[in-house]
């Protein structure tokens, strides 16, 4: 059962007229998995949605992306804990805080927050362009997934936006199978099932039309310049190198051609 991103319950599932539920909250109903979880009982959230559904259920999909979030229930022996390692490409991932950081000072705030993670690299944070530092915290993120796998002993399946998007049967069986579970073809129809969590509403179009959709507006969003300077990034370079992952035209790819599948 999905149950989107569940960190945010920390905060309470209500908070002003936002519901953390986007199923529930358009029927004008209270989420019945996650009523009542908030920062006093949310160490205890998966039990409590595991008391509240079908018994014969097992698994839960927490699409919460922090390792912060996977440390609080490490060691837990009530769970088999699985990881997959989800990489976005670093131009869409751009092209998204641009969009965030429309103001002066979020985007100080940015450069502020980066600066205080990498203090020797502070002074180039504070004058480089916010590209340039938004594609460094693409890194710096991605990095951070790494060492928390690494460090906690923990294995992670690897897959990309693109080749998720592009190749979804393909890589959704590699996925469900490498975590233990059996691939079935109706998850490709994923709007025929309810999903309680938090979802992103613009894309529930997708659902409604029953379609496929694969976002590549930071194609057109992005400078040329910008789009270049990404994809020559050593450091960048490296990362994916190490992960077995290339620039392909649209996106981030693990896939050689002449190896896809529909």
């Amino acid at each position: 059962m999905h149950i989107g991103e569940a960190k945010r319950l920390r905060k309470g599932p209500l908070n002003g007229t936002r519901n953390i539920c986007l199923s529930c909250k358009e029927e004008k109903k209270d989420c019945p998995l996650t009523l009542g979880i908030d920062d006093k009982n949310i160490d205890q959230i998966y039990d409590i949605i595991f008391s509240r559904i079908d018994q014969q259920i097992t698994t839960l999909i927490d699409t919460s992306k922090k390792p912060f979030w996977a440390k609080r229930f490490l060691g837990n022996p009530n769970y088999e804990l699985k990881f997959i390692h989800l990489i976005r490409d670093p131009r869409a991932y751009v092209r998204r805080l641009r969009l965030r950081h429309r103001s002066l000072i979020g985007r100080l705030r940015v450069r502020i927050q980066m600066a205080r993670d990498v203090p020797r690299l502070a002074r180039n944070f504070m004058l480089r362009n916010a590209s340039a530092v938004y594609t460094y915290r693409w890194l710096r993120e991605n990095q951070d997934i790494n060492r928390f796998l690494s460090q906690s002993g923990l294995q992670a399946t690897v897959v990309t936006y693109h080749d998720l998007a592009k190749y979804t049967a393909q890589e959704l069986r590699r996925v469900t199978e490498a975590v233990g579970l059996p691939y079935e073809p109706t998850q490709l129809a994923y709007w025929n099932f309810k999903h309680h969590g938090t979802q992103k509403k613009e894309y529930e179009w997708v659902k409604k039309e029953k379609t496929d959709y694969f976002d590549l507006r930071w194609q057109d969003f992005l400078s040329s310049r910008t789009i270049k300077e990404i994809h020559n990034n050593r450091h960048i370079n490296q990362y994916l190198d190490e992960h077995g992952i290339h620039f392909g035209e649209e996106g981030l790819t693990q896939i050689s051609k002449g190896h896809e599948s529909s």
